[in-house]
C-alpha cells in the first residue's frame, strides 16, 4: 500500500524490535532527549502491543502504519492496520460470493475497486472515550496533566473503516484497518476521512511471498 513519504510503517516479522525502534527514533528525533524518554518507552510498548494484537476475524497483524510528521500543520490522528485472514476461498467465484455475504449484512458496505482487485469497505463510527480514559491512566504523565487531558471532552468519535481483500487459492485474504481520532462525528468529516482512506486503500497491491 502506497502511503505519504511522511507515515512510517513497521511490519510483525523477526526485525519487529528494531523497526518499532527506527520509528520511536524518527517521531523523537527533534525532542529533547531526557524529557522525551518516558514518553517513547510508551510509545515502545503502544507499537509492540498493536503489532501483538490479534485482529478481527482472528486475524494476525502483519504491520502498522501511521504519520509522524505534520501535513498544513498537524499530525493526522490516524493509523492503518495491515491483517492475515483466516478466511480462504478456492476459487475467486467463492471469494466473491463471500464478499457479497459481507456487504448484504452490513448497510455501510461500499466495494471499492483497486490495484489488487475488488475490495469491500465497511465502516462505523464509536465513542472510545473510556478505552482512552484506561489508556490515559497507563501513560507516564504527571497526575494534573492525566486529569486535564480525561476531562478534555465528555466523548471522543472515533472512525473505523475496514477494507477487505478477497483471494483465491494459495493467497489468503487480507484485510487493511483504518482508525481515526475525530473532534467530531458530523458526517462531513467522516466523508473527507472516508476518502482519504480510500485513496490509500486504492493503491494496495499483492506481494509475493519471500
Amino acid at each position: 500500500m502506497v502511503a505519504p513519504g511522511k507515515w512510517r510503517s513497521v511490519s510483525a516479522g523477526a526485525d519487529r524490535d528494531a523497526e518499532i525502534a527506527a520509528a520511536v527514533d524518527e517521531v523523537f528525533a527533534r525532542a529533547d532527549r531526557d524529557s522525551s524518554a518516558a514518553d517513547k518507552h510508551w510509545m515502545r510498548q503502544r507499537l509492540a502491543g498493536a503489532l501483538d494484537g490479534v485482529g478481527e476475524a482472528g486475524g494476525r497483524v502483519v504491520s502498522v502504519a501511521f504519520p509522524t510528521q505534520p501535513v498544513g500543520g498537524t499530525v493526522l490522528p490516524v493509523t492503518a492496520t495491515v491483517l492475515a485472514l483466516e478466511t480462504s476461498s478456492e476459487t475467486m467465484e467463492d471469494a466473491l460470493k463471500a464478499l457479497a455475504a459481507v456487504a448484504a449484512a452490513d448497510p455501510s458496505a461500499k466495494p471499492l475497486p483497486t490495484s489488487a482487485g475488488l475490495a469491500l469497505r465497511t465502516h462505523r463510527v464509536s465513542d472510545v472515550k473510556e478505552s482512552f480514559d484506561a489508556e490515559v491512566e497507563q501513560a507516564p504523565i504527571e497526575p494534573e496533566m492525566r486529569r486535564e487531558i480525561q476531562a478534555a471532552s465528555s466523548a471522543m468519535p472515533m472512525l473505523r473503516a475496514r477494507y477487505l481483500f478477497p483471494a483465491a487459492g494459495a493467497k489468503q485474504w487480507h484485510a487493511v484497518s483504518f482508525s481515526a481520532t475525530l473532534g467530531t462525528d458530523e458526517p462531513d468529516l467522516v466523508t473527507t476521512y472516508l476518502e482519504l482512506f480510500d485513496a490509500f486503500a486504492e493503491t494496495v497491491t499483492w506481494k509475493e511471498q519471500e
